[in-house]
């Protein structure tokens, strides 16, 4: 039997993003509220949001925690799905939370479901990116918030469960654009962790970019998935590269001011 669907809020958060948030916002127009929170973008962002929503609002970005808690602030359902500009949901995904919430009884606070990443046009599918569980419906009073330098997460007081069908996550598009996402979160990361870390020598960056290079290109298989698969090996090197050098010169900046 199939009752009423319950009523589910949406949030977006976004910073020129015009070229990904149409596509996004699609996937999550038949939820009964969509709310788009901006970091005042310079682009076509927000013109774009509001043929979807009137639900649109600017607010200065504070780091990903404060500016999430803020777009869950002005949703008012008590079920609470949320995407970035970047992602959309699958049709087959749109589907099984359309039924799921149309269940009589849910018997879980919170849904983790996969994530498949998509680098220069094509799915990852090895390399440890994938199946990727994201938590990213639940109810809005089970809910907590981990403040993490970069990746917030979501936390849910109660049973969690898993969705079987995929969120589509653009990670990466142009390898310009990605380089400069790149460097802005491993710098908050770095920021994070420089104080508490073990000293970083001059050999550790290479060395953890070699590393994990190796391991996610051949140890991990994502050799297997063409060019895709190099391009997020590359990446994944490039990442821990930078975070080790720039905790390097962070410690070593700290250092010299004691």
């Amino acid at each position: 039997m199939t009752f009423q669907r319950r009523p589910l809020s949406c949030t977006v958060l976004c910073y020129n993003e015009e070229s990904n948030l149409q596509e996004c916002l699609k996937s999550v127009v038949w939820c009964e509220e969509l709310i788009v929170v901006d970091s005042f973008s310079t682009d076509r962002t927000v013109e774009i949001a509001k043929r979807f929503t009137p639900h649109v609002f600017q607010n200065r970005f504070d780091g990903f925690a404060r500016q999430r808690l803020f777009s869950f602030s002005k949703t008012s359902h008590e079920w609470i799905l949320y995407i970035d500009a970047d992602e959309r949901l699958s049709p087959d995904l749109q589907t099984e939370i359309q039924q799921l919430l149309s269940q009589e009884t849910i018997e879980a606070d919170g849904f983790e479901m996969p994530r498949l990443n998509f680098y220069f046009g094509g799915a990852v599918r090895h390399g440890e990116v994938y199946p990727d569980y994201q938590l990213r419906l639940f109810r809005k009073s089970r809910f907590t918030m981990e403040n993490l330098a970069v990746h917030e997460s979501v936390k849910v007081t109660g049973v969690v469960k898993r969705l079987k069908h995929d969120i589509i996550h653009l990670t990466a598009t142009d390898w310009q654009g990605y380089a400069r996402k790149q460097d802005r979160y491993t710098t908050l990361e770095a920021e994070k962790k420089f104080k508490t870390a073990k000293r970083v020598s001059a050999f550790t960056p290479t060395l953890r970019a070699i590393s994990g290079f190796v391991k996610k290109f051949f140890l991990k298989k994502s050799v297997l998935d063409g060019i895709s698969g190099l391009g997020y090996a590359y990446f994944h090197a490039r990442d821990r590269y930078l975070l080790y050098k720039k905790m390097r010169s962070m410690q070593r900046a700290s250092n010299h001011q004691t």
